[in-house]
């Protein structure tokens, strides 16, 4: 199912074609639209292949979120500034994220494996342009509203999930 997914998506017929894509016509945004793609198989088929990209791509993220706050809480210690409630938030870009409920078993399980402290992390996706999100970065005194241009994927304190938003395609 996958390989024949990935042939049609790109319009090849076989392994060798495929490298054109990733060299000669590198568009990223054209390659990531593999992972709508995938999504919806998965969804429809529940092929065991697909699903355990989408598993493997949860834990990736989970293990880079494990090692992006590590850093921030050695930099600027255990309080998040910023964040009214002492969460710190990170903000999820990319069509991957609209396949959350595909990604979740791999993230929550990999959180669940690390004897690593994780602090209190709230994942948003974005509904809208990152250009707010770089205006304010660029001038932090901008007020921006996160609950207007963002929706709650998952909630993290202490190494639990406590929240999370199914995002079916």
């Amino acid at each position: 199912v996958a390989r024949d997914l990935m042939w049609r998506y790109f319009g090849i017929n076989n392994q060798m074609d495929i490298l054109q894509f990733y060299y000669t016509n590198f568009d990223k945004s054209f390659i990531a639209g593999l992972t709508k793609e995938m999504a919806e198989v998965a969804h429809k088929t529940r092929d065991p292949l697909i699903l355990s990209c989408f598993e493997w791509a949860g834990q990736q993220y989970a293990r880079q979120l494990l090692g992006v706050t590590r850093r921030y809480r050695k930099d600027r210690g255990v309080e998040y500034r910023g964040c009214s409630d002492g969460m710190a938030e990170a903000v999820c870009m990319g069509r991957v994220f609209d396949s959350w409920d595909l990604l979740q078993s791999g993230f929550v399980r990999e959180i669940r494996k690390t004897t690593q402290h994780l602090p209190k992390v709230r994942l948003l996706k974005l509904c809208g342009s990152g250009a707010l999100g770089a205006a304010r970065v660029s001038n932090p005194s901008i007020p921006l509203d996160h609950s207007a241009h963002t929706s709650i994927l998952c909630e993290v304190r202490d190494g639990e999930v406590i929240a999370g938003v199914k995002n079916g395609v």
